[in-house]
């Protein structure tokens, strides 16, 4: 699971690197202070996925997937109601928010909070914890290293064309669709 857990961090750090070689400093200082994280949020979606594991190992054992599809939707409706006021507070006051903990002078850094913000909504808790917990981490690794080469090559071409907000759209989706 080490292994998974290195190729997941280069993975969400893929734009970072390539807009640090690809573009100038204050590109790389505006993608830097946008893609700050409430750290509610990943509090939060830890310690679900922490309870979850052991209850969905336990599962598998058991022969009941159906129960952990349940204990999944269920974990996931808990979590969004807990969350969604933050994200949405997160959406609207997202200027105010970079400007406050930052300072004004990063212009395209509140539309790339916004971004991330969605990213992180819409992948509440990570399907990828629950294939490691149900004995899947080889297809979870391979899932990670398709991934990441997708990453890679998709965010060449869209920092290329559309700069780093083309690096910041492509690195949320990548994430999206492959967690």
């Amino acid at each position: 699971i080490s292994i998974i857990g290195i190729v997941g961090i280069s993975n969400e750090l893929i734009d970072q690197f390539m807009v640090s070689f690809m573009l100038d400093p204050l590109a790389l200082a505006e993608l830097k202070v946008g893609s700050f994280r409430v750290p509610f949020i990943g509090a939060l979606t830890i310690a679900t996925v922490t309870v979850l594991i052991p209850i969905f190992s336990k599962l598998i054992s058991e022969n009941k997937e159906n129960e952990i599809i349940q204990q999944w939707n269920r974990a996931i409706q808990k979590t969004t109601v807990l969350l969604l006021p933050i994200f949405v507070f997160s959406l609207i006051f997202a200027y105010q928010i970079i400007g406050l903990l930052f300072s004004n002078k990063y212009e395209i850094a509140p539309l790339i909070f916004q971004i991330y913000t969605i990213k992180y909504f819409l992948t509440v808790v990570t399907f990828g914890s629950v294939m490691g917990a149900i004995g899947l981490q080889k297809e979870w690794l391979n899932n990670f290293l398709i991934v990441t080469v997708v990453n890679i090559v998709a965010n060449y071409f869209a920092i290329k064309h559309y700069g780093i907000l083309g690096a910041v759209t492509v690195t949320a989706a990548v994430q999206y669709f492959g967690s």
